[in-house]
């Protein structure tokens, strides 16, 4: 890990202490810099702007859902993709003027909802469209879908966040796919838009994002669907660099690979809006995780650093063996030492960091902050072991625009009053 000499963490623009102190928060606590995850929005827009039909990006919602920070990124995006209700009463009251209803088994009250809301379904298999027709029928509404397809591309990623290998419990093999199409365009109760994919999550090579699209391509070409087509939505997925020296894909290559293979179906389809809809690469560099460390400890020949927040507030290192880069904010790192970094959790496995390079004088109180934790860490976060959710501070132009306290034992409690 490089770092500085002093290394001090700025959050849009003013040193972490800072914004800690005026907020009042106590570790642990996420804080976010919403100038980031909004300019990251904006960078999918620019990049497929070329797109001669209308271009949708669809905020993920389940990567983050802080209302304080999502109101930011919807203000610029207008679209959310949704994958429960609360997800979609938060993307709604942010000021989402569309959202995009995902998810494998969605309840009947998701489906009520996007059907009562026209809002978009990506229907996950033969049997939810039957569900939706029905609800539809109940409402006397015409639900408008598109058909989740599974393009079975491995996007080199872990197998819990690949969603479109062979057997996987998400969409439609595009060997059964037609069946389904077809059903939708006959059905009095729903509108046929298109079709929706999404290969997975943290993919930062371009090739399956390539291969997907002339999978699907192939498949609405060789169908006859292309002439029904109105609608594609390519979903989400493009990594972040969680190492300081990592070097990902951004917005504009995935839309520059991607562009002939748009322009071309574009030109032999009636004309289709596209939609994208991407959550970590929005926020994921946007939020750092801000701990203390309660105390030092060595154990035979290893150096242990315990903080106050464990896999009950990162659970990623533990479930994705995940890596994230750690900082002793304000640290001298002249000289260092290898330490782990550990949660006060029960746990053997409430690791969040091995063996990494820190200040050779780390001491009880010192703040140390794990990056690029935006994505999939606050939204993940549990009262295992009855620890109390950490507090969040959002940032928008160098102002406070959002805080909330650590988690009380009251508010705690009565969850279960």
């Amino acid at each position: 890990m490089r770092v500085s000499h002093r290394a001090v963490i700025e959050v849009s623009g003013r040193e972490l202490d800072d914004v800690l102190e005026e907020s009042g928060v106590s570790t642990p606590v996420y804080v976010y810099d919403a100038d980031l995850a909004v300019e990251r929005a904006r960078e999918y827009r620019e990049a497929f702007s070329w797109f001669p039909g209308d271009v949708r990006v669809c905020y993920a919602m389940k990567a983050n859902f802080n209302p304080h920070l999502v109101e930011h990124i919807l203000d610029e995006t207008r679209a959310a993709d949704v994958v429960s209700l609360w997800e979609m009463r938060i993307a709604v009251e942010a000021g989402a003027e569309e959202l995009v209803v995902n998810g494998n088994a969605k309840s009947d009250d998701e489906l009520r909802a996007a059907v009562l809301n026209a809002w978009v379904i990506n229907v996950d298999s033969m049997e939810e469209l039957r569900r939706v027709e029905r609800i539809a029928r109940r409402e006397e509404r015409r639900a408008r879908v598109a058909l989740r397809v599974n393009p079975e591309v491995d996007p080199d990623t872990h197998p819990h966040i690949a969603t479109a290998v062979e057997g996987s419990k998400f969409g439609v093999s595009l060997r059964d796919a037609e069946r389904v199409c077809r059903a939708m365009i006959e059905s009095e109760y729903v509108e046929f838009l298109g079709v929706h994919y999404h290969i997975g999550s943290q993919i930062t090579d371009l090739e399956p994002f390539v291969e997907a699209l002339r999978s699907v391509r192939r498949f609405l070409e060789e169908t006859g669907l292309v002439e029904e087509l109105r609608y594609l939505n390519v979903g989400g997925g493009l990594g972040v660099p969680y190492r300081m020296d990592e070097d990902v894909p951004r917005p504009r290559d995935l839309a520059r690979a991607l562009r002939e293979d748009l322009k071309d179906l574009h030109s032999e389809s009636p004309g289709f809006d596209l939609y994208l809809e991407p959550g970590r690469s929005i926020v994921g560099e946007a939020g750092v995780l801000v701990t203390r460390v309660r105390q030092l400890k060595e154990s035979g020949n290893r150096r242990w650093i315990f903080v106050d927040a464990g896999v009950n507030a990162l659970i990623r290192p533990a479930l994705y063996d995940a890596y994230h880069e750690v900082v002793v904010h304000g640290g001298d790192y002249l000289e260092t030492v290898r330490a782990s970094i550990a949660g006060p959790l029960c746990e053997s496995g409430d690791v969040l960091a091995e063996d990494r390079e820190v200040p050779a004088d780390v001491s009880e109180g010192d703040l140390v902050v794990f990056l690029t934790a935006g994505a999939y860490c606050e939204s993940m976060a549990s009262n295992y072991n009855c620890q109390p959710l950490p507090g969040s501070v959002v940032v928008r132009d160098g102002e406070l625009v959002g805080v909330r306290e650590v988690q009380g034992y009251d508010e705690f409690r009565t969850v279960w009053e």
